[in-house]
């Protein structure tokens, strides 16, 4: 049995670990990246739903986690609810855009499947300005190693929008490049949805750290891909990161 599945369709939810490792008490992890069906932005919502649950029966019976972590904001924008009736019997959280009650302009950047979805329900925060991000994630993807690959198309989409003061990042992959992001917008406000996330998990869980072991985490893939060792390669350093700060 593991404790904590996190699941995202690639390397996106990974940016999760630092902030969990450092908070939540659990001794083993899977991270379920789904590069068979990246992006998930993209799909449509019957779409997205069959692939998640396709993956999630597979995940139940393979791992049988005690919780599994979306850690897809399109996700948990869209299907969530549905994902936990269809599965009654197992926990889940997910990670969500922080859409808070700012006063000032404020820009949600995102997917175009959560985009699309908040268009429909439309906000009632008459501050928040919606942003598609297009291709950002498969960006991200492809330039980890070297996120400033990424600004030229970073000024392309935001630079227009520079009386901003807060930027709300609506998708875990966009966090590998907050950095290129802040100094595009240095006086701006930049937050994301995991410290939302791991107080629900401490608040209902229980899980709240008490020793400083580092728990096993092991990836799986649903396809193959060249840049394995990259995603290997950036969560072991997440985890030296977060064992030091915890120190």
């Amino acid at each position: 049995m593991v404790d904590v599945v996190i699941v995202d369709s690639g390397l996106g939810g990974i940016s999760l670990l630092p902030t969990f490792l450092k908070e939540l008490d659990f001794k083993n992890y899977i991270y379920y990246a789904d590069t068979k069906f990246l992006p998930y932005g993209n799909k449509s919502l019957k779409r997205l739903l069959e692939i998640t649950i396709f993956n999630i029966k597979k995940i139940i019976k393979k791992f049988k986690p005690k919780i599994i972590v979306f850690g897809c904001n399109t996700i948990g924008t869209t299907i969530f609810e549905q994902i936990k009736n269809y599965f009654p019997d197992q926990v889940f959280y997910t990670i969500k855009p922080n859409i808070q009650i700012e006063q000032e302009k404020t820009l949600l950047l995102a997917t175009n499947r959560t985009i699309s979805f908040f268009n429909k329900t439309k906000i009632e925060n008459k501050n928040i300005i919606l942003c598609k991000m297009n291709c950002l994630a498969n960006k991200v993807e492809n330039n980890i190693q070297n996120p400033e690959n990424i600004v030229p198309y970073l000024k392309r989409r935001l630079l227009k929008y520079k009386k901003i003061k807060c930027i709300i990042l609506g998708c875990t992959h966009y966090y590998f490049v907050k950095n290129q992001i802040s100094k595009l917008f240095p006086k701006a406000k930049i937050v994301d949805g995991v410290k939302n996330l791991v107080g629900q998990i401490k608040a209902t869980y229980c899980s709240i750290k008490k020793t400083n072991k580092k728990p096993k985490i092991k990836l799986f893939f649903t396809k193959n891909i060249k840049t394995k060792k990259i995603y290997k390669s950036l969560i072991k350093s997440l985890v030296y990161q977060s064992c030091r700060n915890s120190q």
